[in-house]
């Protein structure tokens, strides 16, 4: 049966291979039972689906929803700028795409998890990597506003240390931040500026944060840097805090980290890094001791 001999607005039984999915999308409406979308169509495998074609004029308007919303951009929107609709779609998105990762998220799954229409989504989002990066974008803002509001109540580097590592330790070991971090690298050579800005507003924002507490703490003599520098210091202070924690909860997807657990990794790492590091009096008999 010709597709183009079709009446519209009567729903008809095709059967289509993978490499004619193209041509269908042009032609016809969304299928009314499948299972996701039609790009999970495994290549050159030959299916049933309900489907019901469009009239003229509905392929001209989505020809001109098309149209409006190039497909080729990847940028994302500001947040504080989006409307009420938007903002609900990103945070439908946010939920698929940090439960199921990009390649398994479609965009009918972000359509029901907002409760709107397929024309609100791409009203607002030209298409599903558009949406992705507007999630990862929004998700690392939120992480480095987080990191930024944390406040130093002594200045001691041992204690700015601690504070330092438990905040970045609370946020990469929660749930949102193992999930980012899954969808980000999984998905690092398709999207490679979301991944540099992932490490941009993650890593290296609180290693900057450490940098600064050493360089100071060098400066004040309570630390002796100047064989590697505050900036490699920090570098190894972070991944000393992110290294075990980090990979046993990826390793162990059913446990989560107590407070006990961080709480002992992280004075963990602030010992070992002080007696490798401090020159204070403390220090010193304790770098003596091992020594003997």
């Amino acid at each position: 049966m010709s597709l183009q001999k079709i009446k519209p607005n009567r729903s008809v039984r095709v059967k289509i291979k993978r490499q004619d999915c193209d041509k269908i999308y042009s032609l016809l409406a969304w299928p009314s039972r499948a299972p996701q979308t039609m790009e999970h169509l495994e290549s050159y495998r030959a299916v049933w689906y309900d489907v019901k074609p469009q009239s003229i004029h509905q392929r001209l308007e989505a020809d001109q929803m098309r149209q409006a919303n190039p497909p080729e951009s990847v940028s994302s929107p500001n947040e504080a700028k989006l409307s009420g609709k938007a903002l609900t779609v990103l945070l439908a998105a946010r939920n698929v795409f940090l439960a199921h990762g990009f390649s398994a998220a479609t965009t009918d799954m972000i359509q029901r998890e907002a409760g709107v229409s397929k024309s609100t989504v791409y009203a607002h989002f030209a298409n599903k990597e558009t949406l992705f990066a507007a999630v990862i974008e929004a998700e690392c803002t939120a992480h480095t506003q987080r990191l930024k509001e944390i406040e130093f109540h002594s200045t001691l580097l041992g204690e700015a240390l601690t504070t330092l590592a438990k905040t970045y330790l609370d946020i990469v070991l929660s749930p949102s931040g193992l999930a980012l971090f899954r969808a980000v690298v999984s998905e690092g050579l398709r999207f490679p500026k979301l991944a540099q800005t992932f490490y941009q507003a993650g890593p290296q924002v609180i290693t900057a944060m450490v940098s600064e507490q050493l360089a100071s703490a060098a400066a004040s003599g309570e630390v002796d840097l100047r064989e590697i520098g505050p900036d490699t210091a920090a570098s190894l202070f972070i991944n000393l805090v992110r290294s075990e924690p980090q990979l046993r909860c990826f390793t162990h997807p059913e446990a989560t980290a107590s407070a006990v657990q961080i709480d002992h990794w992280v004075n963990t790492t602030v010992t070992t890094f002080m007696r490798a590091y401090g020159c204070g009096e403390k220090d010193k008999a304790i770098k003596g001791e091992s020594q003997l």
